[in-house]
C-alpha cells in the first residue's frame, strides 16, 4: 500500500486536534522519508519558534487538516535549520567587467574556465 495516497501531499496546512479546543496552527509538510514512516514538518507561523522535525506518519490520523494555498516555504525552512548561514555577510560580488579585463590581462578566457 502506498502511504502517499493515504496521507496528505506536500504543502501548507492548518491543523487542529479534534479532541480539545486549541488555536489552529500551521505546518508545512516538506517530504516523507524513503520508508514512508515519517514526515518532515516545519512550523512557519508558530507563536514560539519551533524546530522542524520528523513526525511519525500516524500523527496525521490524530489531527484535522485544512489545505492552505501555497507551497512548502523552502527559504523559511532553511533559515530555521541553518541560522548561522543566513546571518553571515553576503558574498563579495565581482563585476563582470573585471572578469573580462582578467581575460585580456592573462590571455585566458576566465568565463569558459568558470562555466565550462
Amino acid at each position: 500500500m502506498n502511504l502517499l495516497s493515504i496521507y496528505p501531499p506536500l504543502g501548507m496546512y492548518q491543523y487542529t486536534y479534534p479532541t480539545f479546543t486549541d488555536a489552529p496552527q500551521q505546518i508545512c509538510i516538506h517530504f516523507l522519508t524513503p520508508d514512508q514512516k515519517e514526515a518532515f514538518l516545519s512550523y512557519p507561523n508558530h507563536p514560539k519558534p519551533k524546530a522542524a522535525q520528523l513526525v511519525d506518519i500516524r500523527w496525521f490520523e490524530s489531527v484535522e487538516l485544512v489545505k492552505l494555498d501555497g507551497q512548502p516555504q523552502l527559504m523559511h525552512f532553511l533559515e530555521n535549520i541553518l541560522p548561522s548561514w543566513f546571518n553571515k555577510p553576503s558574498a563579495n560580488m565581482i563585476p563582470l567587467e573585471s572578469i573580462a579585463n582578467e581575460r585580456t590581462k592573462y590571455g585566458v578566457n576566465v568565463l569558459s574556465i568558470a562555466f565550462g
